[in-house]
Formats: C-alpha cells, sequence, structure tokens
C-alpha cells in the first residue's frame, strides 16, 4: 500500500461517526423527554469538535512523520489542503 493516509482517515472517519450514534441511541433510549432537539445539538456540537480535533491531530501526526521536509518549509506546516 503505497499511501494509507487517505485509508486511516475514512477509517477514522467512520468510527467516530459510528461511535456518535451509538452515544444518540442510548441516550434516546433512556430518556424520551423532549430534550430530544437539544440532544441534537449537542451531538452535532460533538461531532464538529470531534472533527476539528481529529483534523489537527491528523495534520500533527503528518508533520512528525515528515518533519525533516517541514524544517525547511515550516509555513506549510499550517497548509491543511496539501
Amino acid at each position: 500500500m503505497n499511501n494509507a493516509y487517505p485509508a486511516i482517515f475514512c477509517i477514522g472517519a467512520l468510527v467516530s461517526f459510528l461511535w456518535l450514534g451509538f452515544i444518540g441511541h442510548s441516550t434516546r433510549a433512556q430518556s424520551q423527554e423532549s430534550h430530544s432537539a437539544n440532544s441534537s445539538i449537542v451531538h452535532i456540537d460533538a461531532a464538529l469538535v470531534a472533527l476539528f480535533f481529529g483534523l489537527l491531530g491528523a495534520r500533527a501526526g503528518f508533520v512528525y512523520l515528515h518533519w525533516e521536509y517541514f524544517t525547511t518549509n515550516p509555513i506549510e506546516i499550517i497548509w491543511f489542503w496539501q
């Protein structure tokens, strides 16, 4: 496997979405009150925070693995699209 980064990213995204789905299902099963709208908002917020820190951690790991390159090009550390 020449480039495993896309596969690792897809697996990580799938696991986090499954985790959020299981947490949401168990929360709804425990209480069927009118808090379902607030619960949905909390889950969306948690998903966005998880996505942000996941991308940040993935970039930090990539920079760590290719530190020799980034010592000569430090501005590219914040280029997430590269």
